[in-house]
């Protein structure tokens, strides 16, 4: 016959181990969310540190060089294989960035989700509607667009740059 004292000793260590249980899962979650956020902005900074470099590298080669980007256009649509393949190279690096980097939060990582979702739909539209986006592209390549184009490319350029370089040196 068992003891009414061994009820409450098998009901006393059943609730610490339910105690200990929920502690625990508690912590693994509090470690996994800390964990999941240091990997998240890892992986912000890295997009930043790229998309910061293909800015700059664009802006000073259309502003150094504005006659080659003209001519980039209207070789790009002239080879319908070429305006194809930029179409899927688009849409697959906004696919990416959208499915690693899915993120609507009140900080500067949000403009990587942003260049994301841009980069997918500026895919999509090239491939489906090429003539539309060659339009679009020579009204841009000609005239006040391509005086603005490299200092917004060198404005954006170094607002990733300093997301992706300078703000994680001084935040550690």
């Amino acid at each position: 016959m068992v003891a009414p004292f061994d009820f409450i000793f098998l009901g006393g260590i059943t609730i610490m181990l339910l105690i200990s249980f929920f502690i625990l899962f508690g912590l693994e979650v509090v470690l996994r969310y800390s964990l999941r956020r240091i990997v998240v902005m890892e992986l912000s900074i890295l997009i930043a540190k790229i998309m910061s470099v293909i800015y700059l590298s664009a802006a000073l080669g259309a502003l150094f060089s504005p006659d080659h980007y003209r001519r980039i256009s209207d070789d790009i649509f002239k080879n319908a294989g070429l305006s194809y393949l930029t179409g899927f190279v688009a849409l697959i690096i906004g696919f990416l960035i959208v499915h690693y980097h899915n993120f609507w939060v009140g900080n500067w990582t949000v403009l990587i989700t942003i260049v994301g979702w841009l980069a997918l739909i500026k895919g999509i539209i090239i491939i489906a509607f090429p003539q539309f986006v060659h339009r679009l592209s020579e009204m841009i390549f000609t005239g006040l667009g391509l005086r603005i184009f490299p200092y917004a490319g060198i404005l954006m350029g170094l607002l990733f740059g300093y997301f992706g370089f300078v703000l994680p040196v001084f935040s550690k």
